[in-house]
């Protein structure tokens, strides 16, 4: 599994239990005329990412993150789409279909809850965990309502901290999208770290970007020397990959390209910009054992790393393990000839806004924007048409096939199938490897996202920040 910017730790992969689990586990045992059959649940609608045993995240309508449990059973709304963030679904025997329990992936014993009017962990065993589903019309978005108090909603504000139950009705913050989550489980196992793919990024002269598991943004070394993990795909946050020679094939120095003088150093306990290759830039590559995420260690002084926290900010190494505030995606700049292997027919490819710092997407109702993770609304099928240049694709929606990226009267929209106006002419930014997407029917017109996320007509979008893109592989 490639991680998005937005992964978090996995572990304790749990099998998603069978109704008998959930009716022994939770309820005394009934008489033996009495017999429990599961409720009947609808497929359609949300219902279809609500079966039993299922896996989804839970996006804030309010934070724009996923909800999730920490290992500790902190509850927040800032989560990604990694294991603290994926619920699987549990119906419960003798409740009607619409009343269901969200275990925890990450932490199998964990339950979400309302106890005492206060969002937190359930254990799974006691009525707090159970929630009465209300859907929102016809779309993905629920409430969650409890059970043993009604009226008191799951909630979470713009910030992302969980706000009172007693205070959350069914309004935006009470409300959250409900996503399939692709985390694997014991039934259905996560592909193996693919380790030989983390170290054919890392050659000599490579160069890569360095995506934050805690802020789900790449790390950086500014102009001043200053250092955080707040940066998109520029130049800031580019690194070359330098090997010294004679020296294991899992040390590097990491050098940055904006000032080549500058190389990421742990001296004294603190993550810094020095001024030249020195001991003290001598890194340790460490692939997780459960993804293709890196750590990176000091090699003067064992124990420590590179870390960044959730808000960006760099984390002192002395206090930074292999957890998630020290763990990153490498993220290769791509060559033009790299580009062109990726955009193959029928590749699954996601296009992070290097505006943004978010994907692409087209919503259920068409609607288009730059704020999307790495989910089916922000995953595109590759289309090459018959007959044109190897440069000319187009992008089909991989939620919906009727839906593909178009350039209609100086505007971005959604397409109802395929059309001229969908053919868009692929250009590779040298150095970068980012990409540009251009109408071909309307020639200096582009693709374009806002910092915030939101659509820029294409009559003013040129090849600048606004319309690059960073091609990610999807899974």
């Amino acid at each position: 599994m490639t991680a998005v910017c937005a992964i978090e730790f996995l572990a304790d992969f749990a099998q998603p239990p069978s109704y008998h689990d959930v009716q022994t586990q939770n309820f005394k045992s009934p008489p033996a005329s009495q017999v429990y059959s599961p409720p009947v649940i609808p497929t359609t609608g949300v219902w279809r990412l609500l079966q039993h045993g299922t896996k989804v995240h839970l996006t804030s309508v309010a934070s724009k993150k996923s909800l999730r449990i920490h290992p500790g059973g902190r509850v927040d709304g800032v989560g990604g789409s990694g294991g603290l963030a994926t619920f699987i679904v549990e119906h419960l025997p003798d409740q009607a279909y619409d009343v269901i329990r969200l275990r925890n992936h990450a932490s199998p014993r964990l339950y979400l809850g309302i106890i005492k009017g206060k969002l937190g962990r359930g254990s799974g065993v006691d009525n707090e965990s159970m929630f009465r589903v209300h859907v929102h019309g016809t779309s993905d978005v629920i409430s969650l309502e409890s059970l043993v108090a009604p009226g008191e909603h799951i909630g979470v504000i713009a910030s992302g901290s969980v706000k009172p139950a007693g205070h959350t009705g069914r309004g935006a913050d009470g409300q959250f999208t409900v996503t399939p989550s692709v985390v694997g489980d014991a039934a259905t196992p996560t592909p193996a770290p693919n380790r030989e793919a983390v170290w054919a990024k890392l050659y000599p002269e490579a160069k890569i970007h360095l995506c934050s598991a805690a802020s789900q943004k790449n790390l950086r070394i500014l102009a001043d020397g200053g250092i955080n993990g707040l940066g998109g795909y520029g130049v800031f946050a580019t690194f070359a990959v330098e090997k010294p020679a004679g020296q294991p094939n899992d040390l590097i120095r990491l050098r940055s390209t904006h000032n080549p003088q500058f190389y990421l150093n742990i001296i004294k306990g603190q993550l810094v910009a020095s001024n030249g290759a020195t001991d003290t830039s001598l890194l340790r590559v460490q692939p997780n054992k459960g993804n293709d995420n890196i750590s990176l260690e000091s090699v003067v002084c064992r124990g420590q790393h590179v870390g960044v926290v959730a808000n960006g900010n760099a984390k002192p190494p002395k206090t930074t393990g292999r957890g998630v505030h020290g763990q990153f995606v490498v993220i290769p700049v791509m060559t033009a000839d790299q580009v062109a292997v990726l955009l193959q027919p029928e590749a699954k490819i996601h296009l992070v806004s290097c505006a943004s710092n978010k994907s692409l997407r087209i919503l259920k109702n068409g609607d288009i924007n730059g704020v999307g993770d790495f989910g089916i609304f922000a995953t595109f099928f590759v289309e090459k048409p018959d007959a044109y240049a190897h440069d000319i694709i187009r992008l089909r929606s991989a939620n919906d096939a009727r839906f593909y990226i178009n350039i209609i009267q100086g505007q971005m929209v959604a397409s109802n199938g395929a059309t001229p106006t969908s053919m868009l002419r692929v250009k590779t930014h040298p150095g970068t490897g980012n990409i540009s997407l251009e109408s071909i029917p309307a020639p200096g017109q582009h693709v374009g996202i806002l910092p915030d996320g939101q659509p820029k007509p294409a009559t003013a979008t040129g090849m600048g920040a606004h319309g690059q893109f960073v091609l990610r592989r999807a899974q």
